[in-house]
């Protein structure tokens, strides 16, 4: 928000006499055709800092951005029309807000070529009569500028006792950032650390482009994770934004828009708004990480045995524990929408009288469900993307075994590319051998099959094939024979040649399984293996 006097708000100072030779918005109507400025802020209505008198060739080097500049026309020295564009351009391109033409000093009246100059240009040009001294213009700018720069002053201090007060109602936080919204006139959004939107300010004020937009710059902000500021001009104005918490520990971001940079009245409330929502994300911080702990204690003094003292604290803190029969779901939440996932989680849990209840343990989220939490809980995981495996239904006095089938389940659900719900219902369907990890059990295959391998290699043989095939038809020999193309007697050899490689006789069970099971899982290591 930038200082509110203006070129307009000078030279309506009628004790000056000035006049507008050129405005922007209002040229008379033989005027040769403007050009606007490029990369300044042209008009009578742009903001001024200071007033400057020069006749130098060029008076740039000795002028900011913002300066209306006063010249008497002593440095022109010719009639030619170039001159004069140069000199405009100059002007244009150091950001001067106007020009003021003081007549009756070196020319009687403003020369032509200056006022065709500005007017391609766009800029404004006003004349200064002669009874009218440059300082007096000078000191009524001053003061002017003053006079504004205590009115901002007087309306940053109210404006900060307003968010003060805002922040005293129940969701204090949405109510100081409302209330920085109202006073600045401008929007404002407060980012999460996931990089989230939690409250914007008016709701309809980010368009989906400026908050796909926002919500990068927010995310490389809190990637680097420093304490830091940035702001970036848009086609939708300029975007301001300040990280809350300290290096290391980010809790969020704090996002203005506005037409224009904020001033130092208005910087002055925001710094007070980013020191408040830095306390309140700290505070919340905290209170989340107490209140998951506590579950966590709760669900640890359930497994227990302690049923009484947890129900007491679910009774309290979380409306009780969802009913029997229970189905245990494990899941693992991506760090950059837990926060999302565990809000919708206790909304299930408000609005279904208490079906889930769930608690950190270890490295997953375990979530206890009655038969009416079970389906809505899958559902809210699965389209939030969350992989999770589920138990068999049971009662808390098997909570600990039903908590183990979850996360048996949350395994094999989590080998997968795209997040599923795996029941230990299916997992048992598939045998006791799904359960296996395969990278292990892949290895000690490969050791107990390398004597085959090798005297495979070194003579032409098959003998893997052949003790694949013969364990394949429950060791029959004649249908192993014919199913290899051999003759019985060969294919005898064959077993008694691979028995003696192994050092194992496998005219036992637990011999013949433990092959098998080495060919299942060295031939086809990512695939379950087939029943016998």
């Amino acid at each position: 928000m930038a200082m509110s006097i203006t070129l307009r708000t000078l030279l309506a100072q009628t004790a000056l006499n000035l006049r507008v030779l050129i405005d922007p918005l209002h040229a008379p109507s033989d005027a040769p055709p403007q050009m606007p400025s490029r990369g300044t802020v042209s008009g009578l209505d742009a903001t001024i800092e200071w007033v400057h008198n020069s006749d130098l060739k060029d008076p740039t080097p000795f002028l900011t951005s913002g300066t209306v500049l006063l010249t008497t026309g002593a440095q022109f020295t010719g009639n030619s029309p170039d001159e004069y564009r140069r000199y405009v351009a100059a002007l244009v391109a150091r950001g001067v807000r106007g020009l003021g033409f003081g007549t009756d000093v070196s020319s009687g009246e403003v020369p032509p070529h200056l006022v065709a100059a500005c007017s391609e240009r766009g800029f404004p040009l006003f004349e200064v009569p002669y009874k009218t001294p440059f300082i007096a213009i000078v000191k009524r700018a001053a003061d002017l500028i003053n006079t504004d720069k205590h009115a901002r002053d007087s309306w940053s201090l109210g404006a900060q006792r307003a968010v003060a007060m805002a922040a005293l109602q129940n969701d204090g936080l949405a109510a100081s950032l409302h209330e920085l919204s109202r006073q600045l006139g401008n929007w404002v959004a407060l980012y999460d650390i996931a990089g989230n939107p939690m409250h914007i300010f008016p709701d309809s004020a980010l368009t989906a482009a400026l908050a796909d937009d926002v919500t990068g710059e927010v995310s490389k902000l809190l990637a680097a994770g420093n304490r830091s500021s940035a702001s970036n001009t848009r086609h939708t104005g300029r975007v301001s934004l300040q990280t809350l918490g300290s290096t290391g520990q980010l809790r969020g971001v704090l996002a203005v828009g506005g037409d224009s940079a904020p001033d130092a009245a208005a910087l002055t409330v925001i710094t007070s708004v980013v020191a408040l929502a830095s306390l309140s994300l700290e505070q919340r911080h905290a209170l989340g990480l107490a209140g998951r702990h506590l579950r966590t204690g709760t669900l640890r003094s359930l497994l227990d045995g302690n049923l009484e003292t947890a129900s007491h604290i679910s009774d309290l803190l979380w409306g009780g524990l969802p009913e029997t029969p229970l189905t245990i779901i494990a899941c693992d939440l991506p760090i950059a929408t837990e926060r999302i996932i565990l809000d919708g989680l206790n909304s299930i849990a408000s609005h279904t009288a208490g079906s889930i209840f769930y608690a950190d343990l270890d490295e997953n989220l375990i979530i206890l469900c009655s038969t009416a939490g079970f389906t809505t809980a899958v559902r809210y995981l699965l389209e939030k993307s969350v992989s999770l495996g589920s138990s068999h239904p049971g009662d808390l006095s098997d909570l600990g075994t039903l908590i183990s089938q979850a996360r048996q389940s949350l395994t094999h659900a989590l080998d997968g590319t795209e997040a599923e719900h795996i029941t230990f219902c299916e997992l048992a369907d598939q045998g006791v051998w799904s359960l296996i990890d395969r990278g292990p059990a892949r290895l000690v295959a490969d050791a107990l099959l390398e004597p085959l391998r090798e005297n495979d290699r070194h003579t032409g043989g098959q003998l893997e094939q052949t003790a694949q095939r013969w364990l394949f038809h429950n060791g029959q020999w004649a249908v192993t024979a014919a199913d290899l193309s051999i003759h019985r007697h060969t294919l005898k050899h064959r077993i008694e040649l691979i028995e003696h490689l192994l050092s194992r006789d496998l005219s036992s069970f637990n011999a013949r399984a433990e092959l098998w099971a080495a060919l299942q899982y060295a031939s086809q290591p990512t695939d379950p293996p087939p029943g016998h």
